[in-house]
């Protein structure tokens, strides 16, 4: 009888402290996006004391809280209401940044409530964008596109499941980290989504807005376009969301190599003015075709040490190590060594070995051409009859 009798008062206990929280009134909380121009926090209120002082607090990703403090009105019908107008380009938001917020309100009787706490994202509402959202390769893939046909966004959808699967055996990223992809029907809408909130299109997206853009212009040539684009943003986001505050460090040629490594066709021809590595480390793009170097060092490096030792270089970057510490970690050879071999890889070399190198299968196949003809030609000795013996 004790035991019914406690669990009965902790329940009389629970119900009186549910009664107390709702005594203070009812709150409701809502957002309207106008993506380039504004954010209006709106909170609306019930209840039998006036409201007194309203607090926003928000924190956008990757930012500090900040408040707002506004005084509340009562409408006409008895309710209250409080607004804050947040101007995402004062505010120095960025697209697509996901904001958390919560309201704060004291009442009358110096009582103060809490609202809870909500979430909305800054996205761009001049699109009536669809969506597929589904695991690839254990990541939460989500593809937004504003065309009408569903073809691009099965053919993006195909390249980040591909691409993502090819990353996880070089960089593994915990399971269900998103990746939200968004196709602008051009450059010059993906170009001004940008523009609208202060920053610039380079032709690469900011891994830093959590977030790739990239462009499906014609249905047609979708899935071309997609293939040469896609990977490499993908690459470049997959090792910001790896190396956290160590992104900035990684060397350039790393980045831009892998991210041409990702698309699966690498530049394979060695260039003729080959940089020195030590160039190439430089976290800054050296003034030279360095995108294409890039590629073909990350190709050099899978082909002669192993996609293992690729793997271990990126996670060596990842950790934070410069060149001359990540280099001997992951491939048991110092700068120096891999560029004179980087270098010997890209000499020139004479043409008769050139072509073989290029043709010696065809070559291999012609010559045994040859000898099997010969070997069918050529009459054995001994092989034939003599007839004039025969009639003697």
């Amino acid at each position: 009888m004790k035991q019914y009798a406690l669990v009965i008062f902790l329940f009389l206990w629970l119900a009186l402290a549910v009664g107390v929280g709702a005594q203070g009134g009812q709150f409701e909380s809502e957002t309207a996006v106008t993506f380039g121009q504004r954010i209006v926090f709106t909170l609306t209120a019930v209840t039998d004391e006036p409201l007194t002082a309203v607090a926003l607090t928000f924190q956008p990703t990757g930012s500090p809280p900040k408040t707002e403090t506004v005084t509340p009105t009562q409408l006409a019908d008895g309710r209250w209401q409080a607004q804050v107008v947040l101007e995402p380009q004062s505010a120095g938001l960025s697209p697509y940044t996901a904001i958390t917020y919560e309201w704060l309100v004291t009442l009358g009787d110096n009582e103060t409530v809490a609202v809870p706490a909500r979430s909305v994202t800054y996205q761009d509402d001049r699109f009536a964008w669809k969506k597929i959202e589904q695991p690839a390769a254990g990541t939460a893939v989500t593809i937004f596109w504003a065309s009408e046909s569903d073809k691009p966004g099965r053919e993006a959808f195909a390249i980040a499941q591909e691409t993502a699967a090819a990353l996880q055996t070089i960089l593994p990223l915990p399971p269900g980290t998103p990746l939200p992809i968004f196709l602008y029907p051009s450059t010059a809408d993906l170009r001004s989504a940008l523009r609208l909130n202060g920053h610039d299109w380079t032709g690469q997206t900011d891994p830093a807005l959590g977030v790739l853009l990239v462009t499906a212009v014609n249905e047609k040539t979708a899935a071309a376009d997609l293939r040469r684009s896609l990977p490499g943003e993908i690459s470049r986001f997959w090792l910001y969301q790896a190396a956290g505050p160590h992104d900035a460090a990684i060397p350039y040629w790393f980045k831009e190599g892998l991210a041409a490594w990702a698309t699966g066709t690498p530049g394979s021809t060695p260039p003729a003015n080959p940089l020195l590595l030590t160039t190439l480390c430089d976290v800054t793009p050296p003034p030279t075709d360095a995108a294409g170097q890039s590629a073909a060092l990350v190709q050099f490096v899978a082909e002669r040490y192993g996609r293992q030792a690729l793997a271990a270089l990126a996670a060596a970057f990842v950790q934070g190590m410069d060149c001359d510490t990540a280099v001997p970690t992951a491939l048991g050879v110092s700068v120096a060594e891999l560029e004179r071999h980087w270098l010997t890889y890209t000499q020139p070399q004479p043409t008769a070995v050139y072509f073989v190198q290029q043709h010696g299968v065809w070559l291999l196949l012609l010559l045994a051409g040859f000898v099997l003809m010969g070997l069918l030609v050529i009459r054995p000795r001994g092989g034939g009859i003599e007839i004039g013996r025969l009639r003697d």
